[in-house]
């Protein structure tokens, strides 16, 4: 198998689009990332290390990207691949192609614990996991009965505390992981892929969409301060998000859970989520650190 290290999300995605559209639920991630860049990294991010891996007949067979400081993003791809891409990062480091430090590696689990156990022969790094992920898919909406207020798309008045909610996410959920950047909320804000829950008047939760690739919607971030909590907000929120999305075009919509989180897998299991993968997200320490 080869690697190949491609220049430019457009070229990188004129190669990967096909293969990552066989599995458009569990490549969403990677899908959606990239074509959020087809302009230029985000703010905040350096140059993307964009990754393709080719059977001997040119035939693509699995794919990684990452967006600095971010973790190494996996594609849906075998063991074997996994660890060929391991191999060749290993490589690129080693001859200065990529300076900066691997801090993860994130991605079905099939995919992830085989890479993190090769990188961490090949580096002599250190492993933790960060978090045990469980990817959803929902086709059709029940939405949940009895939940007090509506739903509104959230409007630029509200980009202080969708900003503020979103930090509060990551210090609770991803506390390892690169804070956002205001920006990205606005952004998300003025494209209609921002909802917010009311109940008398008050915003009560929070929840976001990507954009769609290959036809599937990811929805989140879900998040709902904890003192409004128990009330039924977060499932409405997600439900009448997802409907939105799926009433727009999509043909599927996606989310990823905390498997430690036994409360966000029940609830959206029962608005119309099943799952399909686990992932998981495993942190890399120096050497010595």
């Amino acid at each position: 198998m080869r690697c190949t290290l491609y220049p430019d999300v457009p070229s990188f995605l004129a190669a990967t689009q096909d293969w990552l559209e066989r599995d458009p639920v569990v490549n969403n991630i990677v899908a959606t990332n990239m074509l959020m860049r087809v302009g230029g990294p985000l703010q905040g991010e350096d140059h993307p290390m964009l990754i393709t891996v080719a059977a001997p007949d040119g035939t693509v067979v699995g794919a990684a990207v990452r967006t600095p400081p971010r973790s190494l993003l996996l594609a849906h791809i075998p063991a074997a691949v996994a660890l060929t891409i391991a191999d060749f990062v290993a490589r690129m480091r080693a001859a200065g192609v990529f300076a900066a430090e691997l801090p993860g590696v994130v991605g079905p689990v099939t995919a992830a614990e085989p890479f993190a156990v090769r990188w961490l022969e090949l580096t002599g790094a250190a492993g933790r996991v960060e978090m045990r992920q469980r990817a959803f898919r929902l086709d059709r909406v029940q939405p949940p009965a009895g939940v007090a207020g509506r739903f509104r798309l959230a409007a630029a008045a509200d980009l202080d505390l969708c900003f503020g909610w979103m930090i509060d996410f990551q210090s609770e959920a991803l506390p390892q992981q690169p804070k956002i950047h205001r920006e990205r909320i606005a952004d998300t804000i003025a494209d209609g892929r921002m909802g917010l829950w009311e109940d008398a008047g008050r915003s009560v939760s929070m929840v976001g969409r990507t954009i769609p690739a290959a036809g599937v919607i990811r929805i989140g971030p879900v998040y709902t301060p904890p003192e409004l909590r128990r009330h039924g907000y977060g499932s409405a929120c997600t439900a009448e998000m997802s409907r939105r999305a799926l009433e727009s075009g999509a043909t599927a919509c996606t989310l990823t859970t905390d498997l430690a989180n036994p409360t966000s897998n029940a609830i959206y299991q029962r608005i119309g989520y099943y799952p399909v993968a686990d992932g998981v997200s495993i942190l890399f320490d120096r050497p010595g650190s």
